[in-house]
């Protein structure tokens, strides 16, 4: 059977508990598994039929400069959590690429095929000029926690964009979203005002406070959205002011379903979502749930899949009985 994946570990003692948490998966038989060390001595050569090269969280500070000629095939590379400063030219056929959580300062030019593109908790300045026409399927961007304070126009494909936390004094969304955007989070960013009009498809718009306490402003055409579009606010921990906002939000919007969360809810959400011991998170879920569950399309977006199931959580929410219920954990 031919090796389609290649993933590469920091050790000999990661690469055996990698392999065997994914002992049980259908695709285990076309995975070859090595460490970085081996890597480094590898013909890569045998390796250049391959689909898929995962390297996460090797202590990696660069990639083969030939990676574009030697894997030619590589749909998905998934890099993040290293030490990158840069990286090389990508192979042509490239549809995903995850490289998250380095020290990047500037991208490659991109391939044509990409389809999905994770840049988040880097150092960018800045996204590609020309992104729009290059990438032209690019459907899924995240550039989160990055020092970026104006994004280029964006593909006309794009379903789901991501923007939180960015390190910049300011920061400025395209004058024009693209219509195909179903999926907008912006929190903890510096954004003064959304769009006017935005994408007329969008489903789930998720806003916070920014970094010095304001709340961007929601421009007229959020009216006439589809009335099954959900807006979340991330708001602070201040009861009074989430039943004064919420009341003029509906007052304002009945047509549009909205959520009002705490933010101490969404940090707790977030470090739930990285603990790795499931007690500690079933602990800390009952202290800020309250035997209520948490809201089912917000949980998808702050805690992973597999997290969700682990602790079988309820997705069905009353929301007003949720906040009045955490409201008196406090």
């Amino acid at each position: 059977m031919p090796i389609n994946k290649l993933v590469i570990c920091r050790n000999q003692r990661e690469l055996e508990s990698r392999m065997t948490i994914d002992n049980n998966k259908l695709n285990r038989k076309t995975t070859m598994y090595m460490t970085y060390a081996i890597f480094l001595e590898y013909d890569i050569s045998m390796l250049a039929d391959i689909y898929v090269l995962e390297c996460r969280d090797c202590g990696i500070k660069e990639l083969p400069q030939t990676l574009h000629t030697d894997f030619k095939k590589l749909l998905e590379l998934k890099c993040s959590m290293n030490r990158l400063k840069k990286l090389p030219l990508l192979p042509p056929c490239l549809k995903v690429l995850d490289c998250y959580d380095n020290l990047l300062t500037e991208l490659p030019p991109l391939p044509a095929t990409l389809m999905a593109l994770h840049c988040n908790k880097n150092r960018l300045s800045s996204l590609p000029i020309d992104i729009a026409q290059k990438t032209p399927l690019l459907t899924r961007l995240d550039c989160s926690e990055n020092a970026i304070s104006k994004l280029p126009q964006l593909p006309h494909n794009l379903l789901y964009l991501t923007c939180n936390k960015m390190k910049g004094k300011e920061f400025m969304l395209p004058s024009k979203l693209p219509n195909t955007l179903r999926d907008l989070e912006i929190r903890d960013t510096l954004l003064k005002c959304l769009p006017d009009p935005l994408p007329p498809n969008i489903e789930y718009l998720i806003i916070g406070y920014t970094a010095d306490g304001y709340i961007p402003d929601l421009p007229d055409s959020i009216i006439s959205l589809n009335t099954l579009c959900h807006v979340y606010t991330i708001i602070e921990d201040d009861m009074h002011v989430i039943s004064q906002y919420r009341s003029n939000f509906k007052n304002s919007y009945p047509l549009l379903q909205s959520c009002f969360m705490m933010k101490s809810v969404e940090e707790e959400c977030e470090y739930i979502n990285q603990c790795n011991s499931e007690r500690r998170c079933r602990e800390r879920l009952a202290i800020i749930n309250q035997n209520a569950p948490f809201l089912e399309h917000y949980m998808r977006r702050m805690m992973h899949p597999n997290r969700l199931q682990t602790l079988k959580i309820n997705p069905h929410i009353d929301v007003d009985a949720f906040m009045e219920n955490y409201s008196a954990s406090l």
